[in-house]
Parts: C-alpha cells; sequence; structure tokens
C-alpha cells in the first residue's frame, strides 16, 4: 500500500509563513504491467519572499512482487480406474490484481512407464 504524502512545512529566516506547494505524478498504466509496477514521484517546493526556491522530490516505486495464492487444491491421491474424482473448484487471488482466473489441464500419466 503506498502511504499517503505527509504534510510539509517549511520555516525562512525572513519569511514568516512560507507556502509549501505539492505535486504528484505517477507512470502507472491502466492495464497489463504498468498497473502492478510503476513509480510515483511527489515533489514539494516552497518559495519565500525574495523568490529563494527549495525543492524536495520523493520516489516511490511499486512493484508486485507476490505470487498469486491458490485455494482449494487437492492433496495427492491414489484411486481405481473407475473413480477418479472430478477437480475441484480452486480460485486464486492476488494481491494486486484481487480474484484470478484459473485454468486447469489434466495429463494422463504414461502407463508404460
Amino acid at each position: 500500500m503506498v502511504p499517503p504524502p505527509p504534510t510539509i512545512t517549511a520555516i525562512d529566516d525572513c519569511d514568516q509563513a512560507p507556502v509549501v506547494t505539492f505535486e504528484q505524478t505517477s507512470t502507472q498504466g491502466s492495464s497489463g504491467c504498468l498497473k502492478y509496477n510503476y513509480i510515483i514521484t511527489r515533489t514539494w517546493t516552497v518559495t519565500d519572499e525574495n523568490l529563494n526556491t527549495t525543492t524536495h522530490t520523493q520516489l516511490i516505486t511499486v512493484s508486485d512482487n507476490n505470487s498469486p495464492i491458490l485455494t482449494g487444491v487437492p492433496s495427492n491421491a491414489t484411486t481405481s480406474c473407475g473413480s477418479i474424482p472430478a477437480p475441484p473448484a480452486v480460485t486464486a487471488w492476488d494481491n494486486c490484481s484481487g480474484t484470478l482466473t484459473v485454468s486447469y489441464l489434466q495429463i494422463p500419466a504414461d502407463p508404460s512407464t
């Protein structure tokens, strides 16, 4: 989770109340990898009455480094040919994407090996 920007104040020897401005930009896209791997740039600028300026920039790199989690995956089992259980309903969840679609593929083992 990206933290909210803090409230920044400034002091100046001559100006009793210098005003701090804040700007935030992001490289975040609306889909694909850029939706979950991006950079937020936060910039604070203060200018005093004599037009002296100080700027501070904070970069926040947001990355999806967590693998999805599968729920409902059965344990290995041994059974006879006529009683193979139906595949269970398996679900998946990801910390950035939310609920995901799970695909299922059943491959019979080669009985000659």
